[in-house]
């Protein structure tokens, strides 16, 4: 597990966690609505962000988008980055 970043890229807040993915329980749900964590939903990408910032909302990923190498992607993982990648 990379270790927690000491501040957000965009705004220096030391507010940062951890986006969950995966099917969430009970005790995550309530976590979620008190700010104490973030639900990234169910599926998962190699692009998708893995820290959220509670003072600005801003969500990012240690490693650059345009670090991924696409062989690892299915062709709608594929297609979503190179979207992604074309809006930058």
């Amino acid at each position: 597990m990379k270790d927690k970043p000491a501040s957000c890229p965009n705004c220096s807040s030391d507010q940062i966690i951890r986006i969950i993915y995966g099917m969430p329980d009970a005790d995550l749900v309530m976590k979620d609505a008190a700010g104490e964590a973030v639900i990234g939903g169910v599926a998962t990408y190699a692009f998708s962000p893995e820290w959220h910032c509670n003072a600005c909302k801003h969500q990012w990923r240690e490693s650059p988008i345009e670090e991924v190498d696409e062989s690892d992607l299915n062709s709608d993982e594929a297609e979503q980055l190179r979207s992604q990648l074309e809006m930058e």
